[in-house]
């Protein structure tokens, strides 16, 4: 009965996250799009050089009470189909992969299960490892445990990187991800 209080409590904290995440996004235009979005376009006028725009979002202290989500120190996420310095056209699929864990939708709650979320232009600074990954349009969720996507990006040069999160959205512990590779994006014709 104790456990089934807290999980009741814990659902409605969550939904009231989501819901309050959903009204800051509404209420901000100038943010970048949602969730949804899998076809990100061009890079934010928040994806600065130094990848800062987390700066505009403020650590949770409420996600320290029950820790991040413990992990195998030997899963690593990849991508299958690009490599660093990889030249492709658009539209790509891009597909994801996984070692030392099982991929599952978002609000699965087990040991060594977690879900793609492509970041682009951007990284997620350690001091933000305890928060919810953001959803916009540098931050894209496969919370159905998709394990690919097709990119429709514009022309010019990306970095990408692929992080696990967990049954929260929360990175692993320790942080389950790929390396960070950049592409170049040209026209089918060949140019930039």
């Amino acid at each position: 009965m104790k456990h089934q209080k807290l999980l009741i409590a814990l659902a409605g904290l969550v939904i009231f996250a989501v819901l309050f995440m959903a009204l800051l996004n509404f209420e901000q235009p100038d943010m970048p799009g949602s969730q949804q979005s899998v076809m990100p376009g061009v890079p934010s006028e928040n994806s600065d050089a130094d990848h800062t725009h987390h700066a505009n979002h403020e650590p949770r202290e409420f996600f320290d009470d029950w820790g991040r989500t413990p992990a195998s120190p030997d899963a690593r996420a990849f991508f299958v189909n690009l490599q660093d310095g990889d030249t492709i056209t658009m539209p790509f699929t891009a597909r994801f992969g996984l070692e030392g864990m099982q991929v599952a939708p978002a609000e699965t709650y087990e040991e060594n299960t977690g879900h793609f979320h492509l970041l682009i232009n951007t990284e997620i600074p350690e001091e933000f490892y305890d928060d919810p990954i953001l959803a916009d349009d540098q931050h894209i969720h496969f919370g159905g445990g998709e394990t690919e996507t097709v990119l429709e990006l514009e022309p010019g040069e990306y970095r990408l990187q692929l992080v696990m999160g967990d049954g929260y959205h929360v990175l692993h512990d320790p942080p389950v991800k790929s390396d960070i590779i950049t592409v170049t994006v040209i026209e089918n014709g060949g140019t930039e």
